[in-house]
């Protein structure tokens, strides 16, 4: 009975730890797909016409700050998921002990 109630916290504490990075990570991917999605219909249009008025397009403010959007999703997913592997090797490791 010891070691469910055991398992039971220690599940609980692990939940509460992970929870709110887990979300941050989600707002991350969910910011990414919107904004790349928006950057590829407002600043890249797929017309002959969007094909010449990209050059003026990507200079503006909108589209620069959605690249700057994009780059640091990216950045942060990538990184993410380095941490989120050395969460898991130091849980592991800390349970083999």
């Amino acid at each position: 009975m010891y070691f469910i109630t055991y398992l039971k916290n220690g599940f609980c504490k692990l939940f509460v730890e992970i929870a709110r990075p887990i979300l941050l990570f989600c707002v991350w991917i969910l910011v990414h797909h919107i904004i790349s999605n928006l950057y590829a219909e407002l600043c890249a249009p797929k017309t002959l016409f969007g094909l010449f008025i990209t050059p003026f397009i990507v200079s503006s403010p909108h589209c620069s700050s959605m690249r700057w959007l994009i780059n640091n999703s990216i950045m942060f997913i990538e990184n993410g998921w380095i941490l989120a592997s050395i969460f898991v090797c130091e849980k592991i490791f800390f349970y083999l002990k």
